[in-house]
């Protein structure tokens, strides 16, 4: 139900959660916001649908919710909102007809008829490492892709870094309001493995890191840091093209204490040979039921 009410940060109430579940009520801020009220009631829906998030009496359904440095029931509603709201099917289908062309795949997302903020959260959703949007709307708001390295530099300072620290940038409208946006990985060709090379893709580790660093000992800590790093990353790339996870890997590199290993050719390759196993679906696990 849609009802006037004075106070602005509190977008949604939710009565009856302790008693007969027949006699649960919704009530929706009335705004001259359609959009975001159409996110609102999504994002209660996922607190209804959610059974560890009940009873929960008022909600603040935030533009930057997903920013939270926690992981937070409103941070689960919102993602929830954003998966009913922009389904993962229908999102890959703007992706596969826009390819590469991000300003064109902003303006398709206008036909999801959503927040700005929930259109850019499910691209968050999708997208891997080394993307920034800008978005500007009642205040400017800087939202990275997951395990995207931003510059450190005041606040105020950022999008201008941004935009001189990216390999390609653009812009769209969205919802009638300016998206910028900056891709930060850097687009590097995919390394292949010589057709006579016998490695295994762990002895290929091992010479990179060989190359840095002589104690034994250390070597195999490294190659242990080294797997968990971007083990994380590439279960998040599953079944995405291999250039695509490279880039996006190698970009979470740059934040290792490792880093250096970039400029090993054997630990490029390496990262490419795992990026090539998890678009085939040849992960460890598969291969040794094999």
């Amino acid at each position: 139900m849609r009802v006037d009410w004075p106070i602005e940060r509190v977008d949604a109430v939710l009565t009856g959660l302790t008693g007969d579940p027949r006699k649960i009520a919704v009530y929706i801020r009335a705004t001259d916001n359609l959009l975001r009220e159409r996110f609102t009631m999504a994002h209660e829906l996922g607190h209804l649908l959610l059974p560890w998030h009940l009873p929960s009496a008022n909600c603040e359904v935030g533009e930057g919710a997903l920013d939270l440095p926690t992981f937070s029931l409103e941070e689960e509603a919102d993602v929830f909102a954003s998966c009913l709201l922009v389904p993962d099917a229908w999102l890959l289908h703007q992706v596969d007809r826009s390819g590469d062309d991000m300003s064109q795949l902003l303006r398709e997302l206008n036909a999801a008829e959503v927040t700005t903020a929930a259109a850019l959260q499910a691209l968050r959703r999708y997208l891997l490492a080394g993307w920034v949007f800008v978005s500007y709307g009642e205040r400017q708001r800087i939202m990275p892709t997951r395990g995207t390295r931003l510059p450190n530099v005041p606040a105020d300072k950022l999008v201008e870094v941004l935009a001189s620290e990216c390999f390609a940038h653009g812009e769209a409208s969205l919802n009638g309001f300016p998206v910028y946006w900056y891709q930060m990985v850097e687009p590097l060709a995919l390394p292949e493995k010589n057709i006579d090379d016998p490695r295994s893709d762990h002895q290929i580790l091992m010479d990179a890191i060989a190359m840095v660093e002589p104690d034994l000992q250390r070597r195999n800590s490294i190659g242990m840091s080294a797997n968990g790093k971007v083990g994380g990353a590439l279960r998040e790339a599953a079944g995405r093209p291999a250039i695509e996870t490279f880039q996006a890997v190698r970009h979470r590199c740059e934040q290792w204490e490792h880093s250096t290993l970039l400029a090993q050719p054997d630990f490029l390759l390496w990262l490419a040979e795992r990026s090539r196993a998890v678009e085939t679906g040849m992960t460890k696990r598969r291969r040794s039921k094999s």
